[in-house]
């Protein structure tokens, strides 16, 4: 899972110095306005939201596996 974080870190980042240029949305699949957005935001940020999707992913994770348990 930690290469996933990494992954998603790094394409966040990319895409914030994308957000700068006119065929951003060409450079990452990404509408205008999620790049604006990253624009705003700062590294922190933009780290602080990996993890909590990651937190999410896992959490969908559990609640699938316990689903099919239940049948």
């Amino acid at each position: 899972m930690n290469d996933i974080i990494s992954i998603n870190r790094q394409f966040l980042t990319m895409a914030r110095d994308a957000s700068k240029a006119r065929s951003g949305e060409l450079l990452t699949g990404l509408s205008r306005g999620v790049l604006d957005r990253l624009a705003q935001m700062s590294l922190e940020e933009i780290f602080s939201r990996v993890h909590e999707a990651k937190r999410v992913a896992d959490l969908e994770a559990l609640v699938g596996k316990l689903q099919r348990k239940r049948g």
